[in-house]
């Protein structure tokens, strides 16, 4: 096995453009690819938070029938007991 990666590493710095150029062509796409996750995963987290923050938030509290019509006018009245 030893003899294999001394090779194999041998083979590698034969001829040293080739292996440059391959390891860094591998390290960019890579940049790239966290680069775009992260922009990605934070744009998600920001769509949630622009979500909850202008609807009806985390929690949404409906009348019964409501999921039926679908109405403003089966939407919960404003009691003292939820006011509370």
């Amino acid at each position: 096995m030893k003899f294999y990666l001394l090779f194999a590493w041998r083979n590698l710095w034969r001829n040293k453009r080739r292996t440059i150029l391959a390891t860094s062509s591998v390290f960019f796409a890579m940049l790239l690819a966290l680069l775009f996750r992260s922009l990605q995963s934070g744009q998600h987290e920001y769509m949630i938070q622009m979500s909850v923050s202008m609807y009806t938030g985390y929690l949404q509290i409906q009348g019964i029938g409501y999921w039926e019509e679908r109405s403003f006018d089966k939407s919960l009245e404003m009691t003292d007991s939820l006011l509370a």
